[in-house]
This record gives C-alpha cells, structure tokens and sequence, in this order.
C-alpha cells in the first residue's frame, strides 16, 4: 500500500495523478550525513552489511536523506547501510566507499513523514518492538492528516488502516498498542532489547504495575509464571469482592438491627411513663427492658467499631 491509496482511504480527494519522475540520486560524503534521532528501528549486523556491500562494490539501494544545513543531511532510511559504509572506509581503510548514493527528500510535511515510515516497514523484517513503535507513529500520523483536511477516523477505522498499511491482523494491532499504553517501562525496556517475547509482555501488561515491576526485576521471565500470577491476582481480586460484598451485606443487617432496637428503645422510655407508677413490676420490667437494649447497643456498636479496624 502507499501513500495515495492510505489517503484515498481516510477520504481525502487525491490530486491529479502527474507524470512518473525517477528521483535524482546525489553522491554524499559519508561524514555529511547524520543520524535520524527518532529513529527506533535497530542498527545491528553492521560487519556483515559491510561485507556484503563490499562484495557487490557499491549500495544497490540509495538512503533517503532530508538536507537539515548547508551540505549537511539527516538518514531516514538507510541507518544500517551508512555505519555499514563508515565501516568500511574508518575500519578497513577502503576510501572507494566514501561516498553514498542518496535521494534528497522533503520528510516536513505529514505525507513526508508516513512516506517514511512506509519505506522503512518495507526494507526488512522488523521486531515486534519496532512494530508497536510504527504503531504508534502511523496512528499520530493518520490522525494529523485527517484533522488537516477536517476529516474523522474512528478507532475501529484507525486500527484496520494501520493493519493494512503494516500488513498485519488487526488484533495484532490491538495487542501491541494494549503493551504499548500499559507495560511499565522496566519491562518495555525489556522488551525492546527482546529479553521478553510479545506473549509475555501481552500477560505482563494485564497486571498491575507493581507486579509488572517486580516481575521484570528477574532474570529470566517465563509465560508460564506470568499466567500463573495473573490468575492468583484475579482470584484474589475475586476474594476481595467477595469479602466486601459479605462486609456489606453484614453492616446492612447491623444497622437494620440498630434501627430496629432503636425504634423499640424510643417506644419503650415512651411507655414508661404511661406506666402506673403503683404497678411497680411494669415499671421494673419497662426498665429492665430498656436497660438491656441500650447495653446491646453498646455492645454491638463496640464490635462494628472493632471489625472496622
């Protein structure tokens, strides 16, 4: 997929289509070219790039580069050919590989920049890492585009694009973003330097982050383990609910019987002194009644204060 067809799905009305032109190559010095700073994707297998550019005699495929200063340009693709090339003239001293063919581009504009994250999703098999990181980056990207020519993408819409544009499920999608917004970082770290598999960091995500930062604190993370944990955690998340829904349930009947000797209390100080006071027993029992409901309440206000601690 490329960039006019991403546009024809947002809605955007493409441009007459003008003539094909073939992109100007430049021949630049390798020490005027500099390093994308935001650039995610990894740069290893240097000495055997080298080795094979070496072998053909020269880059097949030219950088794409953005002029950042008077002679001076930024990498947007092509990171691991420049140190392959720095490589070969600094290391091994073969000044014929001083220069690399480029194509100079403007990468300011939105378009620019998803040109740009499509080429680099092309060039060769990414980690799950930089997947999440394209992601990411897609999503920014579509979503700048759209609102600059005043048009809405849904969530649902978004992620069946970005599927598309990566190639990829568009659960696949869901699941590296759910890593993305809710894996700690000590474990990110991890996963980025692929000491975790997607598998685990997509259960390690599930769990709260205290016990993401404990579990990422070893060595060796297995999945097992981590289901393990996630499942302790949600049954004693489920004992806990349990727990307080009986708390509750209890103190609801406790008040009901506050209310209840209460009510009974207020009638029987009323009726003790309807009490003929010559009827002395009815006045001994009236009393003794209310005194044996005001020492339950007292007792039961003391264990409810007691339980609550």
């Amino acid at each position: 997929m490329n960039v006019n067809e991403i546009l024809k799905d947002i809605g955007q009305k493409q441009p007459e289509k003008k003539k094909k032109t073939v992109p100007r190559i430049q021949m630049i010095h390798y020490t005027k070219l500099r390093p994308n700073p935001s650039n995610f994707y990894e740069t290893d297998g240097i000495e055997k790039l080298a080795a094979a550019i070496r072998v053909a005699g020269e880059i097949k495929n030219p950088l794409r580069v953005r002029k950042i200063d008077v002679d001076e340009y930024e990498v947007n693709e092509g990171h691991r050919r420049r140190l392959a090339m720095i490589y070969n003239v600094e290391e091994l001293g073969l000044k014929e590989f001083e220069f690399l063919p480029c194509i100079v581009e403007d990468t300011t504009t939105t378009v620019g920049k998803l040109n740009l994250i499509l080429s680099n999703s092309t060039q060769r098999e990414r980690t799950e890492y930089e997947k999440m990181q394209e992601i990411e980056k897609l999503r920014t990207l579509l979503d700048q585009y759209a609102k600059e020519n005043e048009k809405k993408i849904s969530a649902v819409d978004m992620r069946k694009l970005i599927a598309n544009i990566l190639g990829v499920s568009s659960t696949k999608i869901a699941q590296l973003q759910s890593i993305d917004r809710n894996l700690v970082p000590e474990a990110k770290e991890k996963f980025e330097k692929g000491e975790i598999p997607v598998s685990v960091a997509t259960e390690m995500a599930g769990l709260p982050k205290k016990m993401q930062r404990d579990l990422a604190n070893h060595k060796e993370i297995k999945l097992s383990r981590v289901k393990e944990i996630k499942e302790d955690s949600k049954k004693a998340l489920q004992r806990s609910e349990e727990k307080k829904n009986l708390t509750e349930k209890y103190l609801e009947n406790v008040t009901f019987t506050f209310q209840d000797v209460k009510t009974t209390l207020g009638y029987a100080k009323k009726q003790i002194i309807k009490v003929n006071t010559e009827d002395k027993d009815a006045v001994i029992r009236t009393k003794v009644m209310i005194e044996a409901l005001q020492k339950y309440l007292k007792d039961m206000t003391e264990r409810v204060d007691y339980d609550g601690e």
